[in-house]
């Protein structure tokens, strides 16, 4: 017998949901009290900060001590993280074997999901794992009937080499990079790509075990239009690649800044050192002072030039990138608006299919039974007289809501 598995992102962590705390399932009704659940791994998620980052943000904020940029150090990485709009702090992905009408026997499932978690840090040393969590206890309140046994893993992604900022940071980007996984602008995202590589290792698993696996079942739909499908995927698949594109580049924009900021205040130091005031920089670059009055040595006024050149460079860079980010933004607006209005016009169709069907399974019954004779040259008049008071009309974005 074959059995489907999947491998999937979940859309939030609830560490309390997952560890079964009382307080946090007790409005959960589809979780069985006293039910069968495993915790195989739970570290708080500030404590698994703590130990992954402090190393490197001590470092970082020693060095901003140095510079005399005490005002820049970061007091407490967790909360920065988790109130950031670009990040989370910790990442989900849920591991199935079979269905809730397919699967296998308790400890056989259990048995082959243990493996997959047992080998998760030397498959992705990037992404570092803080909750494990093994659910054979829920099930659909109104049946009675259990859920497939499922694995909750819960992650940090870690990039360990950055050049801007701290030198360890939280960064899905990052981390899949460091991993071997890139997004490109014509094909899958890199989560896609991790995403299949861990389903190939749960198939491998299983395999192991004797488990025949199914493959991927495609989506069941109606019939639609050949056109409007392809586009509806092209949109979708663009949308992917956006979102993707649109959260490295806020990434690498933050980067930017912090690499600006880290120029200047070496431009200041140098003035300092030859007697200027931060007030008195300030002044010469609000009033465009030329640079013959600083009292430079030539190397320094050569280096402090290249310096700020760089400075330009990198501001523009980021400038570029903002806009970068709006067009992301804006194409992102246009391909849902476009995607609503091909869904539109898709249900408006099959509704019309609908009532046609109707409309002559009514007709010919009538006919039929009055004169079987008369059914076929009656349903064709029918369906030419149908298609002219039905002609199709555009429909525009206006007459909908988007």
């Amino acid at each position: 017998m074959e059995y489907t598995i999947s491998v999937t992102n979940g859309k939030q962590v609830a560490r309390g949901h997952n560890r079964r705390d009382p307080e946090a399932i007790k409005r959960q009704d589809h979780i069985l009290r006293g039910g069968a659940y495993e915790i195989w791994c739970d570290e708080p998620h500030g404590r698994a900060y703590h130990r992954i980052f402090d190393a490197a943000i001590k470092k970082y904020n020693e060095k901003q001590m140095l510079n005399g940029r005490k005002n820049r150090r970061i007091k407490n990485y967790y909360s920065k993280v988790t109130n950031s709009a670009q990040q989370h702090p910790v990442y989900e992905v849920i591991v199935a074997i079979g269905n809730c009408n397919n699967n296998l026997s308790g400890e056989f499932n259990k048995a082959i999901l243990k493996e997959y978690y047992d080998e998760w840090n030397s498959r992705n040393p990037n992404l570092v794992m803080v909750g494990a969590y093994y659910h054979a206890d829920e099930r659909d309140p109104e049946t009675g009937k259990f859920g497939v046994p499922h694995l909750h893993i819960d992650y940090i992604p870690v990039a360990y080499i950055c050049s801007r900022g701290p030198e360890v940071q939280a960064s899905l980007t990052g981390a899949l990079m460091e991993m071997g996984y890139v997004t490109y602008k014509c094909g899958h995202t890199a989560q896609m790509q991790w995403q299949e590589k861990e389903r190939a290792v749960l198939k491998q698993i299983c395999l192991s075990y004797g488990i025949e696996v199914a493959p991927p079942k495609k989506e069941k739909r109606k019939h639609q239009d050949t056109s409007i499908y392809k586009a509806e995927q092209k949109a979708k698949d663009r949308l992917r690649v956006t979102e993707e594109q649109l959260t490295e580049a806020q990434e690498d924009l933050e980067q930017t800044k912090e690499y600006i900021a880290d120029v200047w205040d070496k431009i200041y130091k140098k003035l300092n050192n030859h007697g200027l005031t931060n007030d008195e920089i300030d002044k010469m670059y609000v009033n465009e002072v030329d640079e013959s009055t600083i009292v430079v040595s030539v190397p320094d006024y050569i280096n402090l030039k290249d310096t700020a050149k760089k400075a330009k460079e990198e501001q523009e860079k980021a400038v570029r990138e903002a806009q970068e980010i709006e067009k992301l933004n804006a194409d992102y607006q246009q391909l849902l608006k476009a995607f609503n209005l091909m869904q539109y016009k898709y249900e408006q169709t099959n509704k019309e299919i609908e009532k046609l069907q109707r409309a002559i399974g009514a007709y010919e019954k009538t006919i039929e039974d009055a004169d079987p004779n008369l059914a076929a040259e009656a349903f064709r008049n029918f369906e030419t007289a149908y298609y002219m008071d039905h002609k199709e009309t555009e429909i525009t974005e206006e007459e909908i809501e988007i």
